[in-house]
Order: C-alpha cells, then structure tokens, then sequence
C-alpha cells in the first residue's frame, strides 16, 4: 500500500516525492522537476523516467570482469579471513562460488552466529558513506536467519543515519541461487567514541549460507555528492582486498585466457626516446625502432671514431608507467656478434639505461629488445 505506480506525470503541478515506479512520461524533463537535487535512485523512484532505465540488475556482475577500483576494499576476500561470531559458527572453505572458482564460504551454527568480512575499528565523522557489498546464498534453501543475511554493524559507539538501512533484507527465500546484496548508509551522527565497525553474512542452526566476493569500504565526508555515493553502491563489484585504487581488477582464482592480449599501446616508442652514449662512435645512428613502452625493439650502427668499451644506451618510455616495471632486454640480431645487455635494473616508471656489454664493431649494427611488465 505504500507503493504508488504512477502512469503519466506529464501534467503534475509539482516534483514528485518519495519511493514511487514511474512509467515513462515527461518526469524529470523540465518544470518543477528540473530543481529536484537528489537522484531518481536516491530517492526510491523506479522506473522509466526520462528516457532513463532507473533501478539494479545483476547482469554485468553476474559476468565478473574486472573492475575499477575507486576505494581499497577493507573486506577479506578469502573466507579464511573472515571473523567467526556467535554460537558455534562453522565455515568451510573451497566453497563452489558463482563465477566458476571454488572462492567462497560456507557458514553454519548451532544458533545465531556471523561471518565478519571486515571487523575493525574506525574514526568516524558525521557524513560519512558505509558502503558493503557481498554474494550471498541460501544453501539450505530455507532463506536466512532471520530474513537477514548481510548487516553493517556497529559496536563501541553510537550511529545515526540520514540514508539507507545498515540491515540487508533478503527480498525472498529462494532455492539456493546466487544473489548479490549491499548495504550503503550514510552517518548522521556519531557519539561514544571509536567505533567498531562489521560487515557481517548471518547463518543459525536452520539456516546455512554461502558468502563469496565480500567489498567494504568508507567513503570520508564530502569526498562525493550524495547522489554519487547512491551510484557507487548500486553499481558495485566484487573485486580482490589487494587491488590497489586507480587499477583494473578482479577476483582471486580467476585466470585471464586470450590467444593473444595487445595492450593499448598508447605513445609509440621511436628513435626519439633513445640517446647513445660516446661509445658507439661519434657518427653512430639508431634505426628501426618500434613498439611501445612496454616492449620494443631499434637497431644501433656502431661508426665514426671513439669507440671504446661497454657503451651505454639511455631509453625513456614513451608512457610512463604506472608501476615500477620489470625488464628484460636482449640483442637479438644485427651484423655484429652477440652481446649480453645489462642494466635493466636500473628501469623505473620514466626511464632506464642500458649497457652494452662488450665493445662494438666500427659499421656493425645490433638488433635489440626489450620487454617489461
């Protein structure tokens, strides 16, 4: 009875409000509407509005790609770190999970009892973003304890929020299909000091369930808009505790199989971004280079007077790169006999300079290599 299904609100004197489906219409395309703040989403509409679907599936987690990873996931990924609580809790590991691996958990008990994905302590500040995220089952087929089998806890000291519930309700029993549920809460206020903080799977001696993927993370004050926050959550994807922000990644277990993978090579690498020391002879020239900073190859003809002993060859990546990369490089062919190449140590994410380890042939040329990851 508390839901209203609205047809056509192309003639309403005014914004609508609270959780309500909308069916097309012209809602959100200009009058009153235009000065609402909040989101559709954020403010429980539902619904075709605008020419926009506004509501959640499961389809492109249902997938597990890769993510984007905005913030640390605070979550343990394996299920041999998560916190047991309550009344004779149990929990098998190797636990068939719904992207293919054997990743998840499986928790049972002789009475009410959790599994903390994340238990610590945390400073909160008025206006702060709880957001957890997790793959849940009923493997009893029976539903959850409770009819609860995700909550955002709190001990230690006292919440109030301004949005969301910090209690998952399951929306139906099931038979022991995968669900994805999350739990996004915004603190109003906080008093009594640190607060211990839990994202928690719930079982007890009727109810078995299966977690896998669990993500948790805070979101400081002011560090995104409240339609923002609302975003993130319900776009949310399982991905690994040790991902770092600003990458692409997944989950543990997960392999990668392509016939062949071509990175985006972004800047190509040219004679430009090599220099050649004295050593190769005052009228030495490079030729032939190609690649990208992650791999590629040039050609050096030693000539000219100077010639001596060891000479070096200062590469700068066309793309710098985001990590300290790893190197290998090698001469691989040329006129002149083959020579150990040193020096990829020295690489960082701009540069790294290369040795020749050997003395070159005044007109001989020498093909080299070089592939990082």
């Amino acid at each position: 009875a508390d839901n209203i299904v609205v047809a056509d609100v192309s003639t309403s004197g005014g914004p609508l409000k609270g959780p309500m489906m909308v069916l097309g219409g012209a809602f959100g395309l200009g009058g009153n509407n235009s000065r609402v703040t909040a989101s559709f989403f954020r403010n429980g509409f539902r619904g075709v509005i605008a020419n926009r679907l506004i509501g959640t599936t499961d389809a492109a987690r249902r997938g597990f790609p890769p993510t984007d990873v905005r913030f640390a996931n605070l979550a343990a990924t394996h299920p041999s770190s998560w916190t047991l609580t309550g009344n004779g809790p149990k929990l098998k590991t190797g636990v068939d999970a719904p992207d293919g691996t054997t990743g998840a958990g499986r928790l049972s008990s002789t009475g009410p009892a959790g599994a903390a994905f994340y238990f610590s302590n945390q400073t909160l500040s008025a206006g702060d973003w709880l957001i957890g995220g997790t793959w849940f089952r009923s493997n009893s087929g029976n539903g959850y304890s409770r009819g609860n089998p995700l909550q955002i806890g709190v001990s230690g000291c006292k919440l109030t929020f301004s949005y969301g519930d910090p209690t998952y309700r399951a929306p139906y029993f099931g038979d022991g299909e995968w669900e994805w549920g999350y739990d996004a809460v915004k603190v109003a206020t906080v008093s009594g000091g640190i607060c211990t903080l839990q994202w928690t799977g719930f079982s007890d001696s009727e109810h078995v369930s299966d977690f896998y993927g669990p993500v948790f993370f805070r979101i400081p004050a002011g560090s995104v808009s409240d339609n923002e926050a609302v975003e993130i959550a319900s776009n949310l994807q399982s991905y690994n505790s040790s991902c770092a922000v600003g990458t692409i990644c997944g989950l543990p277990g997960q392999t990668l199989s392509q016939t062949f993978l071509i990175p985006d090579n972004g800047t190509p690498f040219a004679t430009a971004n090599l220099a050649l020391g004295p050593g190769w002879g005052d009228r030495a020239v490079v030729s032939g280079a190609r690649g990208s900073a992650q791999r590629f190859t040039f050609v050096v003809t030693a000539n000219g007077g100077g010639i001596t002993g060891n000479p070096k060859m200062a590469i700068t990546f066309p793309n710098a790169w985001p990590v300290m990369p790893i190197f290998s490089c090698k001469q691989v062919g040329g006129t002149g006999a083959l020579t150990i190449i040193s020096g990829e140590n020295t690489a960082n994410k701009i540069n790294m300079t290369l040795t020749f380890n050997g003395t070159p042939a005044s007109g001989s040329t020498y093909v080299l290599a070089c592939e990082g990851e």
